[in-house]
């Protein structure tokens, strides 16, 4: 099939040197696409790019900016973006093949979508997010935990009026949900998008020490319960509490004591996240 739109892919990166074999092998695997990239935007957040880009293709564009929180690094890339469509891809996902893009634009094309969501596969127990086995359109009902940001391809004229809020993401107090709070903006605009089940990007298994669970708790829920609330989502939250006791719960039961501790921190967080004031730090 004959596509004529032009894709800019943009890349946030804290630069970190243990990530960028896994950086450079998704740009390879970008640039070997099938459909036709017109460039790769990476924004290196808080990072000069490091040497090895000088020795990238010519369609790489490497743009430095001091940033900290992801979602601004995302904003930033997409305004510099030449491309019909904007494909956000991260760090540490890495697309299965060269047909993925593909894959996508097909899709997005054939059924006159706004937008299309990847499906995010990880192998391992502690997983990054849950794999779907069939598509799933996008709404209301069926939004929470199905707005990936990773793998977001998306047309930029509408990415230019609904774009990631900066103060939701990684890198801010509310440290999640900036994918859910731009879908539930898509579709009260009346945007049409899926999350696509033979689109798929490669996702590592996330670290499992206690420490790192909790501050991934921590941050998670603030964004999760700012969210819901922010967007009218009044039922997911109050069921978010429901299943937080539902653990808490079985954690006394079997006096799990990091169930315990981590059930706690998700309930204060929830309540916490709508009443702190969201920030976008630089």
């Amino acid at each position: 099939m004959q596509h004529n739109k032009s894709i800019s892919v943009v890349i946030p990166t804290t630069g970190d040197p243990s990530s960028r074999p896994r950086l450079k092998q998704i740009i390879e695997k970008i640039q070997s696409q099938s459909y036709k990239i017109l460039e790769v935007i990476i924004v290196w957040q808080g990072e000069r790019a490091p040497q090895f880009t000088a020795s990238l293709p010519d369609i790489v564009n490497i743009q430095y900016e001091q940033i900290r929180a992801v979602s601004r690094a995302r904003n930033v890339g997409a305004s510099l973006a030449n491309g019909d469509l904007i494909w956000f891809i991260d760090d540490d996902t890495i697309p299965e093949s060269e047909e993925t893009l593909e894959k996508a634009m097909s899709v997005l094309e054939d059924q006159h979508l706004d937008f299309i969501i990847a499906n995010i596969v990880c192998h391992g127990e502690n997983k990054a997010s849950e794999s779907i086995a069939q598509d799933v359109a996008i709404n209301k009902n069926t939004l929470r935990g199905r707005f990936s940001e990773p793998g977001l391809l998306i047309y930029k004229k509408l990415y230019d009026i609904h774009s990631f809020d900066d103060s939701l993401g990684v890198g801010c107090i509310h440290g999640s949900s900036e994918g859910f709070d731009l879908g539930a903006r898509l579709i009260g605009d009346g945007r049409l998008g899926i999350k696509r089940h033979n689109y798929i990007l490669y996702h590592p298994d996330l670290a499992d020490d206690d420490q790192t669970n909790i501050n991934r708790i921590f941050y998670y829920s603030l964004g999760n319960g700012y969210v819901l609330v922010k967007n009218g989502y009044y039922y997911w939250y109050l069921y978010e509490f429901l299943r937080v006791g539902f653990w808490l719960f079985q954690g006394i039961i079997r006096w799990d004591k990091q169930k315990i501790k981590s059930s706690i921190v998700r309930c204060l967080c929830l309540i916490l996240g709508p009443l702190i004031p969201p920030r976008s730090p630089s």
